[in-house]
């Protein structure tokens, strides 16, 4: 009989927090897979320090004449990282530029699965740009967690549902 019942799945060693994250990674995946649906470029990289997680889109098509004046070049693309370390786990602290868990770069790199900061460069309004970013997230952060708790109760529902007996 290979079907666990609830006493043997208790005391398997599959911890709460260890659930939740698996399901934090799930969410992970499914933001980057929609990121990407939508046109974006998009990738993350786990370890046991930090989740690191980028988006990007591409300026071309945008008014060069504004994309100069704000020091970016149109043959590049943007990038945009937030890093969630303590733990590293997707969404468990609101990302903060002054702990340089917010980066703002422009990249030629289309492949955003193996990106890493020493690839981006600087722009004119980088600073700028991390810092507004950053105001943002800690100022809308009780909403965007609450989001992502509804999230992942979906799917932690879908998850129980599909591995029922």
């Amino acid at each position: 009989d290979d079907i666990l019942d609830d006493d043997d799945y208790a005391l398997s060693g599959t911890s709460h927090d260890q659930n939740q994250n698996d399901i934090a990674q799930l969410l992970l995946e499914e933001d980057i897979d929609e990121a990407k649906e939508h046109g974006f470029y998009a990738g993350y990289d786990i370890n046991s320090i930090e989740c690191s997680c980028w988006i990007g889109f591409p300026l071309a098509g945008m008014r060069t004449d504004l994309l100069y004046a704000c020091g970016l070049d149109p043959a590049r693309s943007i990038a945009i990282k937030l890093v969630f370390t303590d733990p590293p786990v997707y969404g468990a602290c609101c990302p903060n530029v002054k702990q340089k868990h917010v980066f703002i770069r422009q990249t030629s790199k289309k492949d955003f699965s193996k990106l890493v900061i020493s690839e981006c460069q600087h722009f004119g309004l980088w600073w700028t740009l991390e810092q507004r970013l950053s105001e943002y997230l800690s100022g809308h952060w009780t909403e965007l967690a609450a989001a992502q708790e509804k999230m992942m109760q979906k799917l932690q529902e879908r998850n129980s549902v599909a591995s029922a007996p």
